[in-house]
């Protein structure tokens, strides 16, 4: 029954859902839905699975199952349709793995668009203003730039409507390497090189067919309504608007992320009720989370994030919290929530890697996952570690085009190894010999010279987990 329900959560948090939300399924392009449901879910499900027991909670998730289902039939997509292309055909090698798109289409991570259609109509869903270049869906910068030695000349087709309630501006900011053209609610535009535009619209749907030329690293798309982020102001949907992609899709969006909230919440006030025999674990936990949060955000002291964990060792604990659950309480959960803080600014962004492993391991995930070359693994001549291309492969398949899901493998990956290292230690010198175990495993990487791999994409680390 666990597995059973663990699957349906999973399932109903990360299905992508029309209406966009905090918690609106995959890709988890936002900080709220990429914490909580990358890092805190998992904690929490790890830590204290029984939650999943009750009643209540069952009905919880029934009903956000429901929502969701609900989401998939009843909502047009919410965004704007984004097709990127490069000159067809798009082929190149990078670092021995093979890339071909005879079409020319750059896919980006994004499940609700055409990731594995031949011709997709969409690459990417725009729900969201691109204030830099880095935000933009274009993880495939990384394979065509290393193919045209980082010379740039890309195409964007952004196309959708815009349903607005009464009368107003609707403006586009861009950056100077960029031109577009084409029309909004039936104006003609062109923008020149970094010079926005805006038109008048009045009451009602307004279709949106842009085509854009990208070159060079200037890129900022920011639609606004009245000044304003056009997203939240108006209805921008992918196709012609429906009767319920008004006020339904309001309330739907709203409910998600209520029924997503009441299930944290309530996991989290049950998982600290269970510990209420160890006030101190509680303060203690709290304390060098919110110690080392601080660290990662500013990026002070952050080498000092393993050390600080020795300190855990001295806090006072009831014999039931005595074990690998209390050890995750005094060095797990600080350590996890350190690199969720530290790596927030990945999260909506792609990431430009290395000519190295990284970048190989990259693009091997790519053309096992978007091309479909699962059993090949990306290259006939397979001359790196196993399994790690898949796995980043299906990490950029639940984050998008950011990054961050590697952060948080690696550094559970590292946790591992600290948990394992308290197990062996505990077994002949005791509980609070084996933190100071734990703590000295996670203090040598951070410490040490390869502080700067965790989030490289490196095979090694997870392989250490998996040991």
């Amino acid at each position: 029954m666990t597995v059973l329900w663990t699957t349906l959560l999973a399932a109903a948090l990360l299905w992508p859902g029309h209406a966009l939300s905090l918690f609106d399924g995959m890709p988890l392009d936002g900080a709220a839905e990429a914490v909580v449901v990358g890092v805190v879910v998992p904690i929490l499900w790890w830590a204290h699975r029984r939650f999943l027991d009750g009643r209540t909670v069952r009905a919880l998730i029934v009903a956000l199952v429901a929502v969701k289902c609900a989401d998939a039939v009843l909502l047009t997509q919410q965004g704007l349709c984004a097709r990127f292309t490069a000159p067809a055909p798009f082929r190149a090698e990078v670092l021995t793995i093979p890339i071909d798109e005879p079409g020319g289409f750059l896919r980006s991570w994004d499940v609700r668009a055409g990731w594995r259609t031949p011709a997709p109509t969409c690459t990417a869903i725009v729900g969201r203003p691109f204030p830099t270049a880095s935000a933009f869906p274009a993880w495939f910068l990384n394979m065509t730039d290393f193919a045209a030695g980082g010379r740039r000349a890309l195409s964007l087709e952004l196309t959708g409507f815009a349903r607005v309630k009464a009368a107003g501006q609707f403006s586009l900011e861009l950056d100077r390497d960029m031109t577009v053209t084409g029309r909004i609610g039936g104006q003609s535009i062109t923008s020149a090189a970094g010079s926005s535009v805006t038109v008048p619209l009045a009451a009602g749907v307004h279709a949106i067919d842009l085509h854009a030329e990208l070159s060079g690293v200037r890129w900022k798309l920011v639609p606004l309504w009245n000044g304003k982020n056009a997203f939240a102001e108006t209805a921008i949907t992918a196709g012609r608007p429906g009767a319920a992609d008004g006020m339904p899709a309001t309330v739907i969006a709203l409910a998600i992320v209520a029924l997503v909230v009441a299930l944290v919440v309530g996991w989290m006030w049950s998982y600290l009720a269970a510990q209420r025999a160890s006030p101190w674990l509680i303060a203690w936990c709290a304390a060098v989370t919110m110690l080392l949060v601080a660290a990662g955000m500013t990026g002070r002291f952050e080498r000092l994030a393993g050390p600080v964990l020795f300190a855990g060792a001295l806090v006072p604990m009831a014999a039931p919290q005595r074990n690998l659950r209390g050890a995750f309480l005094l060095l797990g959960v600080p350590w996890l929530a350190f690199f969720a803080a530290r790596s927030l600014p990945l999260v909506g962004h792609f990431s430009a890697y290395s000519n190295d492993d990284w970048l190989t391991y990259q693009v091997a995930g790519y053309r096992i996952v978007m091309n479909g070359f699962w059993l090949e693994g990306g290259s006939k001549l397979f001359d790196y570690q196993p399994l790690y291309r898949w796995i980043s492969g299906l990490l950029h398949l639940v984050f998008g085009d950011s990054s961050v899901g590697e952060t948080y493998w690696d550094a559970a990956c590292l946790l591992m190894g600290g948990l394992l290292a308290f197990q062996i230690v505990r077994s002949v010198a005791g509980f609070r010999a084996g933190l100071v175990a734990g703590a000295a495993t996670l203090s040598t990487f951070t410490l040490g010279t390869i502080w700067y791999f965790v989030g490289r994409g490196l095979s090694e680390t997870a392989a250490s987990g998996f040991v």
